[in-house]
């Protein structure tokens, strides 16, 4: 059975704070995976080039992450 951990933010710009809490409460619960989501404004394309809280956490752990688009991702 998967427990679900949500780690709440208040939406504000990404910080390097923001991104090490989230790695070290994954590590910190044993989490298999790590799943965040995207406000869409922009697409994936910002993901995979510009230095959002995701793609940092991709790059900073070993856990596997999913990445999902919000409303509009994509559609550029």
């Amino acid at each position: 059975m998967y427990r679900r951990i949500l780690i709440p933010t208040d939406g504000t710009a990404p910080s390097e704070l923001a991104v090490e809490e989230i790695v070290d409460a994954a590590v910190d619960y044993g989490a298999e995976l790590i799943v965040m989501g995207t406000q869409g404004r922009t697409g994936f394309s910002r993901i995979a080039t510009a230095g959002s809280t995701a793609e940092r956490v991709v790059r900073l752990t070993a856990i596997p992450t999913l990445v999902v688009g919000g409303v509009g991702a994509g559609a550029e």
